[in-house]
């Protein structure tokens, strides 16, 4: 490389410094906040979450709350200064509803609002989620009198379940007909890879059937959650094919403890 080269490869490599570093020090609040789910607040029917906002040159008179809004409702939290310089607090959305939080921030006598984060839908929150699992494709297996009677088998392999990690939250693999609920079987826990796996559910059913394949836990603090794995109709020819999905299956269905 001759020396004009690798001047101008001096000089793009300083300009692309210069451009990341300016990028760093621009960048605004709502792009160094993180929000946590913990758990649900049974009695509220509301998500709990840690929220960390990181400021970028904050001072000993700069004081920042966060207001989460929800409809017609604000609710204010104060945030606290931890020992690495940044603002942390925990905040309640109520579930099932668009929500905005917003950062108040006041320093030298000015005060600044920031929108930090929006959410169309607060269940998006929930602190128990499937975060990887290894599926049998739903089968269907004609019985003794053709498509008059038969059955769709479904496994699961490996499921990780977020807040749920502890082996306790009484895994089950379910299988509905139409909105009845026919067959289950429970998940086993395995303490080495921490993951749930189950035997074969088999589902009995027959042509014209439509059958929901569920995942069913509990959380720590008795809030029961049903996931849709999915919807397969059972048509003239003994096939499973797989159903639209509803939009009540994009989030898992909640039954609160008494």
């Amino acid at each position: 490389m001759n020396k004009g080269m690798r001047r101008t490869v001096i000089v793009l490599l300083l300009v692309l410094v210069l451009g990341l570093t300016n990028w760093f020090l621009g960048r605004k609040p709502k792009d160094r906040v993180t929000v946590e789910p913990v758990g649900l607040d049974t009695a509220a029917r509301a998500v709990e979450v840690d929220l960390t906002l990181a400021l970028q040159k904050p001072d000993g008179d700069t004081t920042v709350a966060v207001e989460a809004i929800s409809g017609e409702e604000t609710e204010r939290v104060d945030l606290s200064l931890d020992s690495d310089g940044r603002y942390t607090g925990r905040v309640s959305l109520p579930l099932g509803q668009e929500a905005r939080v917003e950062a108040v921030i006041t320093r030298n006598g000015r005060v600044e609002r920031e929108t930090l984060r929006t959410y169309e839908d607060t269940r998006s929150l929930l602190p128990v989620r499937i975060k990887r699992c290894m599926w049998d494709v739903p089968k269907y297996q004609e019985g003794s009198l053709g498509t008059l009677n038969g059955m769709l088998t479904a496994k699961i392999d490996e499921m990780e379940l977020s807040g749920v990690e502890s082996g306790a939250g009484g895994v089950e693999l379910r299988g509905y007909v139409g909105n009845t609920l026919v067959q289950t079987i429970p998940g086993e826990w395995d303490l080495e890879s921490g993951s749930y796996s189950t035997g074969v559910l088999e589902v009995p059913c027959k042509a014209e059937d439509t059958v929901r394949i569920t995942v069913f836990c509990h959380d720590a603090d008795g809030v029961a959650y049903e996931f849709t794995h999915g919807r397969w109709k059972i048509t003239a020819g003994g096939k499973a094919e797989k159903a639209s999905e509803l939009a009540a299956d994009r989030y898992p269905a909640l039954t609160w403890p008494e």
